[in-house]
Formats: C-alpha cells, sequence, structure tokens
C-alpha cells in the first residue's frame, strides 16, 4: 500500500549523516526489509542447506574413516570413494547457485526500490516494491551477467606481475563491494543496463574515489562488528562445542550439527544487514548525484511543475563521461592494495584470536 507523499530532502551529507539517514530509514521499514529478503532468502537457504548435508555427510563420515585413506590407492573408479550421491550434489549446488544469485540480485534490486521511494518521501509495501522493479529485471540480470565477464578481466588483469598484483585486488574489490552495488540502483532508478550500468556507477564513484573507499571502509567495519563478528564467533562457539556434545566418533553427526548452526547464523545476520548495506549504498547514489549533478537543485527545481521525485532522478542532468581509467587512478588502486592488505590482515588476526579466545573460555580451556 502507497502512503501519501512528503517533499525530499536531498543535500550533501557527510559519512555520520549518511549512516545516520541509512539507520533510520531500516528502523522506520524494519519488516518490509526483512519481508522483502526474506521471500527469496529462507527458501534459498533450506534448499542449499538439504543439498550439502545430501552432498558432503557421507564423504565428511568416509574423510574421518582412517581404513579409507590406507584403500585410496585400490580405489579405480571415484564414485566408489565419494558416491553418486557428491557428484549429483554438486551439480544441483551450482544450479541452486546460479538461480540464487539472480534471484537474490531481484530482492536487493526491491529493497533498493524501496529505499529509493522512502527516501524521495513515498512509502510503499513489501510486494510493490518488487512489482515497481519487474520491468527492471532482465537489465539487472543482464548487468550481472556483464559484471561476471568484466570481472573475468579484471582477474586476468590481477595476475599480471607487478603492476597486476599491485592493482588488480583492489580492482576487484572495488567492482565487487562498490560499482556493482551502485549499479543496482542505477539500473533501477535510471533504466541503465548492462555495461553503461557499470560505467555509470564507476563515473559516480571516480570522482570521489578516496571518500567513498573511506564510507564503504566505515561500512565493512561497522558489519563487522555488528553483524559479522558476533556470526563469526557464534560459529566458533558452535565448533568448539560440538565435539563435547556429540561421540567425537560420529564425523557425521558432527558436521550435520555445525552446518545447521553456521547456516543459521549466516541466515539470521544476513537478513538483519544486508538491508541495511542496501540502505547505505542507496542513500550513497544519492549523495553522488547530489554533490556531483545538482540533483538537489534539479528536484528543488521542477518540484512545483508536478514531476514526480522518481521521474526527475531518472531525467536529471547527468556529468558527462571521460577515460575509463587513468594513471591516477591506477596508482590509487596501487594504495589501495597494500593498505587494505596491511589492515585487513590485522584486523582479521584480532578477530581470530578473540574467536579462539571465547571459544577455548566456553569450553572450560581456560
Amino acid at each position: 500500500m502507497t502512503s501519501p507523499k512528503t517533499s525530499p530532502n536531498l543535500r550533501p551529507l557527510t559519512i555520520g549523516e549518511l549512516l545516520d539517514r541509512a539507520i533510520r530509514l531500516y528502523r522506520q521499514n524494519f519488516f518490509k526489509f526483512i519481508g522483502i529478503i526474506a521471500i527469496v532468502q529462507i527458501p534459498i537457504t533450506i534448499i542449499s542447506l538439504i543439498i550439502s548435508l545430501f552432498t558432503l555427510g557421507d564423504f565428511v563420515q568416509l574423510a574421518a574413516d582412517p581404513t579409507a585413506l590406507e584403500n585410496l590407492e585400490n580405489v579405480e573408479n571415484p564414485f566408489e570413494l565419494f558416491g553418486p550421491n557428491f557428484f549429483t550434489g554438486i551439480g544441483a549446488s551450482v544450479v541452486v547457485g546460479i538461480i540464487s544469485v539472480a534471484l537474490l540480485a531481484i530482492a536487493m534490486a526491491a529493497v533498493t526500490r524501496l529505499v529509493a521511494d522512502a527516501y524521495l518521501g513515498e512509502r510503499i509495501g513489501t510486494m510493490e516494491a518488487y512489482f515497481r522493479i519487474e520491468d527492471r529485471v532482465p537489465a539487472l540480470l543482464w548487468t550481472l551477467v556483464t559484471n561476471f565477464f568484466f570481472g573475468a578481466l579484471v582477474l586476468i588483469w590481477a595476475i599480471i606481475p607487478c603492476i597486476g598484483w599491485l592493482t588488480g585486488f583492489s580492482m576487484l574489490s572495488v567492482l565487487g563491494y562498490i560499482v556493482i552495488p551502485l549499479a543496482v540502483p542505477v539500473v533501477i532508478l535510471e533504466g541503465y543496463s548492462g555495461w553503461n550500468a557499470i560505467r555509470r556507477a564507476w563515473e559516480l564513484m571516480r570522482r570521489r574515489f578516496w571518500p567513498v573507499i573511506g564510507f564503504s571502509v566505515v561500512l565493512y567495519l561497522f558489519s563487522q562488528l555488528v553483524v559479522g563478528g558476533p556470526a563469526y564467533l557464534v560459529s566458533l562457539i558452535f565448533q568448539y562445542l560440538t565435539p563435547t556434545m556429540v561421540n567425537a566418533g560420529n564425523a557425521q553427526l558432527m558436521f550435520q550439527i555445525q552446518t545447521v548452526s553456521q547456516t543459521l547464523v549466516s541466515l539470521i545476520f544476513s537478513l538483519l544487514y544486508v538491508p541495511l548495506q542496501l540502505a547505505c549504498m542507496t542513500l550513497l547514489y544519492f549523495d553522488l548525484r547530489v554533490r556531483q549533478e545538482g540533483l538537489d537543485l534539479v528536484m528543488a527545481a521542477e518540484e512545483q511543475k508536478g514531476i514526480s521525485a522518481a521521474e526527475l532522478v531518472a531525467k536529471a542532468p547527468r556529468m558527462p563521461e571521460g577515460n575509463f581509467l587513468s594513471w591516477n587512478e591506477v596508482g590509487n588502486f596501487a594504495l589501495l592494495s597494500v593498505g587494505g592488505g596491511i589492515i585487513g590482515f590485522v584486523f582479521s588476526l584480532i578477530l581470530s584470536l578473540l574467536g579462539m579466545a571465547v571459544g577455548l573460555s566456553a569450553t572450560g580451556g581456560f
């Protein structure tokens, strides 16, 4: 159901203000956000969990059997070792994985639509968010396919000695964590698709490269603190506790308990965090357009003409495109790789040590 519209209040925002507004939208639309993601995420998770248990359960039990390794040399047919369930499950996992990527992308697009409409002063319902993006689904899926092949090219670049090693990882990170999330509102709100959507998202990001990187780092650290850290700690606790609750010789049952517990923890935290992340990236998209294209001035000037905010976002003037990549930006990617590698290593080390300490404490190791 659509609620009455209010006039949008667009202006440049600081990192703190972006997070504050995103959290407000998240709180105001909490159940709508969760509902949009849950419609897709829960069935996919259940199916994937069943396939995982069906595929790997027997293999885990076999791997835990010391006599199996002794007889490995006598195995001529791989089906004798892995069993037909293993290969059937792997094939099913690939199919489900491809379908889940497409469905989750559609769910994320629906959340983006809901966030954008709420930010522009119009409140819509869960199913209406899906209905409003149905004509953009083919463009969204084509953008995902294009991103897959473009990502493959970037990966090839990353294995080139020296310059590729130094810049490839950061390029892949920016593509996956910033450009593609920004491409979703570009596809849904502006009507782009495929390579043009990716190029448009990159153009919005590149002119504020370091501020956007800074915001993304803050968002990542926030996610690790609020979601990733707790989920990791809970998983570690289950990992340490399972051997004390189950006979250590029953590797299959241990695997099933750990897999189910980790899947449920991941599902819960994913349902809670993914909408907030999408809200942050959608508001970042608006902020970039306000700062670089004067979207706030355009909307203020055209507000009295009876044109909807969504139409203005789609039709507002856009900045011209430059060369796809400059040497200065290559240098930025190199700096990002070095700095990101150091920070990521230190953060992962601290989190691992903290998780081990909590797990040992829970099992009486201290």
